[in-house]
């Protein structure tokens, strides 16, 4: 029986044994009312809304700032630094309490309609997900492992935006969530490197993905790469022109779901 990681670090060893065949990579799409709650937690803090529709991200703006300039002794000392960071971390705090909230209270769900988990999982089966919520975790916790690569609201400190990396030089390498999500990253990695079968289901490969970029990326210089099969679950919310910048000339399969089946998700 399998459960939801807290420390994807404890099983690393057995991957090397008993590999994934079968991972998916879920994303916002599956979440009824997912995107109200990130764009409250972000408006909460910064003001902007519907930040997620944005042309230019402003998150891109704040990361890279923070990201190259960390290095600079005489930088890190400035007001301006200072301030970002401490914006940062109070977009993590905004995020993990919203989500919690909005979970709790039961405005933020699984989508009905059918389980592609189910429908196209084929042997050991990981889940991996950028969602901050703990939804799919709970609904599949005794069936699959379930990885948070971008962190989830019970763990504030393991949240970090969709345009930073799990090894940001700003990260405090001696935080206990900040080690999760670099653990979560390995295990990603190492786990889809060896799969047979990627399924991606609601998510839509933003461009400005920083973290599954290089993973999907990376994946796809694997030995075994013209093994592997991707499935796009509903083209309509990720166009596959994205997948196909990080997998090449890759099979890709498309899935419509023009017919649901009512799956028992709440």
């Amino acid at each position: 029986m399998e459960g939801q990681i807290r420390s994807p670090k404890s099983f690393i060893e057995d991957l090397e044994k008993n590999p994934y065949e079968t991972i998916f990579i879920i994303g916002n799409g599956i979440i009824e009312n997912g995107w109200d709650a990130f764009n409250e937690a972000v408006s909460n803090v910064t003001g902007i809304k519907n930040i997620h529709q944005a042309p230019i991200h402003p998150f891109a703006y704040l990361t890279t700032f923070l990201r190259f300039l960390s290095s600079e002794k005489e930088v890190i000392g400035t007001e301006e630094y200072k301030q970002r960071l401490e914006l940062l971390k109070l977009i993590r705090i905004s995020l993990s309490e919203t989500f919690k909230r909005f979970q709790m209270n039961g405005k933020i769900g699984l989508k009905s309609g059918e389980d592609y988990v189910e429908k196209y999982k084929s042997g050991r089966t990981l889940l991996v997900t950028t969602n901050y919520d703990t939804l799919l975790g709970e609904y599949y916790a005794y069936a699959y492992n379930t990885i948070y690569l971008h962190g989830n609201c019970e763990m504030p400190n393991s949240i970090y935006l969709h345009t930073e990396t799990s090894d940001e030089p700003y990260h405090d390498p001696q935080d206990r969530d900040v080690k999760y999500v670099q653990s979560a990253h390995n295990i990603c990695l190492y786990a889809l490197e060896r799969a047979k079968r990627i399924v991606i289901w609601g998510h839509s490969l933003d461009v400005y993905d920083a973290e599954l970029g290089v993973l999907l990326g990376t994946t796809h210089l694997s030995e075994n790469r013209h093994e592997r099969e991707y499935i796009v679950i509903d083209p309509t919310v990720m166009p596959v022109h994205r997948l196909q910048v990080y997998v090449g000339d890759a099979p890709i399969q498309h899935i419509r779901p023009s017919e649901c089946c009512g799956c028992t998700a709440q």
